[in-house]
């Protein structure tokens, strides 16, 4: 069965009554439309799926979306799965609202390839026939059908199915290989009871391989589950792997229309998330500027959810999202979404920003797993340096992001886009190199972030042995908080390994401390009191401040300032304007010289206290305050007399 497996996914696109429909089942022999409203209306308003027979004898999946306007939304959940594109166009009618639109949503949901059909070739005239392919031509003309084929079909005649499945064989040979290798992923897009199977739900297989007996996990729901029986198109299969459409019978799920949107994927591969940061631009109908935040629809997968959109803040304000321009931005989910990296969606407003048309953007997921932060212009600059042809650039834009609490080795399926082998070949290149640090089991963390933590650390451990000299070290705990904060505990421990076997940090029980720290005893505050008392005792008039003495001794101010409140106590010197400490010996002094100059004169003036002091500016106003204090003068206006 495995080599029977559907190699593509084709989906068709266009305007409503343009025969999307009608071209499936004459290509397949299967009606899309499978709804008893669908068929007395003759519209799709649900997706339709068959299999598609190949020349070759591979066989593709092929989806059928709703033309209408009002099923927009629909239409892009189908589109989200394609490989292949067909856009249908009624050769008599052209070119319409809706052949535009879908055209623009295949564009930026990342469709590569694809061909375009003139259905009903058989009802006009071959000129017109022509004018409409010509039409069709200048409206891809710079997208991904540009130098497409355009194929004149009938369904009634069988006029061009032929070459439709030629082409379609020659398009899809060596298709999506790699498929198989990514991770296990299956948008959910409908959900019933089979009697006597229980509830089956029904998608498109985007990776991996699901084999009956698996386990999977269905999420947001977060129920696991085994699955019992797989169909592909019909028929029991062993297994099915992507790119294929599939039915999942599950052991153990009770029916719930709410799993539709949901996702099928490997347990513990995946989480939800509620904010996730993308490129996006506006579609090319949009010709006003969208200020930011705005509230609108996201399709991702099968999912449609309500959202708000945030730009880029540099400061208050969000930058809004200007036509032609790619845009970072946030999207913020109503309810949670299981995104991956590079996945591509798309972005409505109801009543339409332009020509009438509900989708506003499409783009791609950058981070899958953003949060609630706001976007700067720094992350701004390293998205845009992106490449997905290199997951090196990826993992490295994760890393800038997670900062100090790393990634878990887990998280690098959901965050970095191609096959997960591929993510750990990188991720294993840039551990060998440097570029990441493997800290505790199963986390990673930047080389910049590691940098940056590992000289915090460094400089905190400093600070606090000059605050706190008497202490034996600091408690790991609180070292970690300091320097990375609680997250970061796996990081820390790398760092505090590290400066350990380095001979750069001791630790002793759960203190950390540098490998030649030393606590001081009170004696050593007792010392230090004497060297600051041998050094003003060099320049007596002109003491330094606190924060120059804690720079002479290499101590903290807090340091110093237990000295000096010893000096003081001690009766050896007096602190002025909490700042500079003069010996007792000057001060005593000084008030023998200033009585004798008021002995010859009334007043004196702040220069005249220089000159008895032989001080300057700085030291004699401190100086002239402290007199008063003493009692000895009395200020008055800008001098001060003896005091009686």
């Amino acid at each position: 069965m495995d080599n029977d497996l559907p190699v593509a996914v084709v989906g068709t696109a266009g305007h409503i009554d343009h025969g999307k429909s009608a071209l499936v089942r004459a290509l397949t022999g299967t009606d899309p439309d499978r709804l008893p409203e669908e068929k007395k209306r003759g519209i799709t308003i649900e997706l339709g799926y068959a299999r598609l027979a190949l020349p070759s004898g591979r066989s593709v999946s092929v989806v059928d979306v709703p033309g209408h306007e009002r099923f927009i939304k629909t239409m892009a959940s189908g589109a989200a799965v394609i490989d292949v594109a067909i856009l249908v166009v009624d050769a008599g009618e052209g070119v319409k609202p809706q052949s535009v639109e879908h055209l623009g949503i295949l564009q930026a949901l990342g469709v590569k390839r694809g061909l375009v059909a003139l259905t009903k070739c058989d009802t006009v005239d071959p000129d017109l026939a022509n004018l409409a392919a010509e039409e069709v031509r200048e409206l891809v003309a710079s997208t991904f059908l540009e130098g497409a084929p355009v194929i004149m079909t009938s369904t009634v005649s069988g006029q061009g199915l032929a070459s439709l499945r030629e082409t379609i064989d020659a398009i899809t040979v060596d298709f999506r290989k790699e498929a198989v290798r990514m991770p296990v992923r299956m948008p959910v897009d409908r959900v019933f009871v089979m009697q006597g199977f229980g509830t089956v739900i029904t998608g498109t297989v985007l990776g991996g391989t699901i084999s009956v007996a698996d386990t999977v996990q269905v999420l947001p729901a977060g129920i696991e589950a085994r699955v019992r029986g797989v169909q592909v198109h019909g028929t029991d299969a062993g297994l099915v792997h992507a790119p294929s459409r599939a039915a999942l019978n599950l052991a153990g799920v009770e029916m719930d229309p709410a799993l539709r949107g949901q996702w099928v994927v490997s347990p513990g591969e995946f989480a939800t998330s509620g904010s996730v940061l993308a490129m996006a631009s506006l579609m090319g109908w949009v010709k006003k500027t969208v200020k930011l935040p705005a509230s609108m629809s996201l399709n991702l997968g099968s999912s449609v959810v309500n959202c708000a959109v945030h730009g880029v803040a540099d400061g208050p304000r969000q930058e809004p999202m200007i036509p032609g321009t790619a845009h970072l931005v946030r999207i913020e989910t109503d309810h949670p979404v299981v995104p991956r990296a590079g996945d591509r969606f798309i972005l409505r407003v109801g009543g339409g920003l332009g020509a009438g048309f509900s989708t506003a953007a499409g783009g791609w997921v950058v981070d899958p797993l953003w949060g609630p932060r706001r976007i700067s212009t720094r992350v701004q600059d390293q998205a845009r340096k992106l490449d997905a042809s290199d997951p090196q650039t990826w993992l490295e834009f994760a890393l800038m992001g997670a900062g100090a609490k790393g990634l878990a080795t887990a998280e690098l399926v959901q965050r970095i886009p191609g096959p997960p082998a591929s993510a750990q070949r990188i991720l294993d290149a840039m551990l060998r190199t440097h570029a990441a640090i493997r800290t505790g089991r199963a986390r990673i963390v930047g080389s910049a972030a590691y940098g940056r933590a590992l000289a915090r650390a460094d400089q905190c451990l400093k600070t606090f042995h000059a605050s706190n000299p008497e202490r034996a070290g600091i408690k790991r705990d609180a070292l970690r908080d300091l320097c990375v904060g609680g997250s970061g505990g796996p990081l820390f421990e790398s760092l505090l390994s590290r400066r350990v076997k380095e001979k750069a940090w001791k630790l002793d029980q759960d203190l950390v401390a540098e490998a030649d720290h030393e606590p001081r005893s009170a004696t050593s505050i007792e010392d230090l009191a004497s060297s600051i008392l041998a050094s003003i005792a060099r320049d007596p008039a002109s003491p330094p401040s606190l924060k120059a003495l804690a720079q002479q001794h290499g101590v903290s101010i807090d340091w110093i300032s237990r000295a000096a409140d010893l000096i003081v106590a001690s009766g050896r010197g007096r602190l002025l304007d909490g700042e500079f400490i003069f010996s007792t010996g000057f001060l005593d002094t000084l008030k023998g010289n200033v009585r004798a100059f008021f002995a010859r004169n009334e007043k004196m003036m702040v220069t005249d206290l220089k000159t008895i002091a032989s001080v300057t500016r700085k030291h004699a106003l401190p100086l002239a305050r402290w007199l008063d204090d003493e009692g000895v003068t009395l200020r008055r206006a800008d001098h001060r007399i003896a005091r009686s």
